[in-house]
């Protein structure tokens, strides 16, 4: 009689990992992608500057296999790094084959996408008040960083996916690619887009 084949629900399924820099927004955010066989595992609250002293470690303990499709993601804002801080955490991430979502200057850039494309250099403070007035004329409710926005959001998530890419398409031309020339931006559609691949996959 032959060896009968692992069912699919017993195999090793691929594993993303985020290392988020937020305490809040971010992790609230990534942790609705997931099914009943899917979760992103997030370890949340990092500093930039010592996430790739993280995420070796994490390879290491967690059997890591980028063949099988196991990946580890940086999340993180320009915010809180100087220019040569953020060159070195792209190259020493590409060196260990780890993965960034990066957004400049925060991650509500993400958020605001959702509703339109927008190529304003905003700060902060100007991003989060643009944002919050967005969501009270559309939800009628301003924005909060400690509340899940994920269900509000997704039937406007293409539209941000596009937008997001449009918006770093026209950053690129407008500095001939040098990623610390680029004004607002977010490269966090690719984590969603990878994602969005697991839990259609894992279904």
């Amino acid at each position: 009689m032959g060896r009968k084949r692992k069912s699919r629900s017993l195999q090793q399924l691929p594993r993303v990992t985020l290392i988020t820099e937020g305490k809040e927004t971010e992790p609230i955010y990534f942790s609705n992608y997931r099914n009943s066989r899917f979760q992103p595992v997030i370890i949340e609250n990092v500093n930039p500057k010592h996430m790739l002293e993280r995420a070796p470690q994490l390879k290491r303990k967690a059997n890591f296999r980028p063949k099988e499709g196991d990946q580890i993601w940086l999340v993180f804002d320009k915010d809180s790094l100087k220019n040569s801080e953020l060159q070195e955490l792209f190259v020493m991430a590409g060196d260990e084959d780890i993965r960034i979502a990066y957004s400049k200057p925060c991650f509500e850039i993400w958020f605001l996408l959702h509703f339109r494309f927008d190529d304003t250099n905003y700060n902060n403070l100007e991003l989060v008040e643009k944002l919050s007035d967005l969501m009270k004329s559309t939800f009628n409710h301003e924005f909060k960083k400690n509340e899940d926005y994920y269900q509000q959001l997704l039937p406007l998530r293409e539209k941000a996916l596009f937008n997001a890419d449009q918006l770093l398409s026209q950053r690129a031309e407008e500095t001939g690619a040098d990623l610390h020339k680029m004004g607002t931006l977010t490269t966090a559609g690719d984590l969603v887009r990878e994602l969005m691949k697991k839990i259609q996959a894992d279904r």
